[in-house]
């Protein structure tokens, strides 16, 4: 479970293959961008190439792009400069709770579409950084590894 807190209510997104609606990632449409930079070209600094759950958690295969801002931005991730994602959704469905004693309702996202993710200075959820970052004990797969290694993904 993912939770944002909102002005008047506790977003939070379900984590399951029945929920999460991955049809970009698998049809390669599913960018690795700058600050949820979704406007222009110039924001594009890769791209998602698989996702998967685990543990409850989103973890994905990043791809860096062979442009000056792909190259310098991977640069920063693997010196551990830079480790917190963010994510760029669509909510589908949604599943309210009532209010409790103070006005407080929790929104569930029990339907979405996962549309882009962001490399971003500060994530709404503090969980959210790179696993083969340097230092991160849970940095990642062995497969993660590899990749790293080649300095194609992160």
């Amino acid at each position: 479970m993912l939770f944002r807190s909102r002005y008047w209510f506790t977003e939070e997104l379900e984590i399951s293959d029945e929920a999460i609606d991955l049809a970009r990632v698998a049809g390669g449409i599913c960018p690795l961008l700058d600050t949820h930079n979704q406007y222009q070209l110039d924001g594009v600094i890769g791209r998602v190439l698989s996702v998967r759950i685990e543990s409850g958690q989103l973890i994905g295969i990043l791809q860096f792009a062979e442009t000056p801002a792909g190259r310098d931005i991977e640069a920063r991730v693997a010196s551990g400069e830079i480790r917190a994602i963010s994510i760029g959704y669509r909510v589908t469905k949604w599943q309210m709770t009532e209010a409790d004693d103070t006005g407080h309702e929790t929104w569930r996202a029990i339907a979405w579409e996962l549309l882009e993710a962001s490399f971003v200075p500060v994530p709404a959820d503090p969980n959210a950084v790179v696993r083969s970052a340097p230092g991160n004990p849970d940095h990642g797969s062995q497969e993660e590894d590899d990749m790293r290694q080649s300095g194609r993904a992160h």
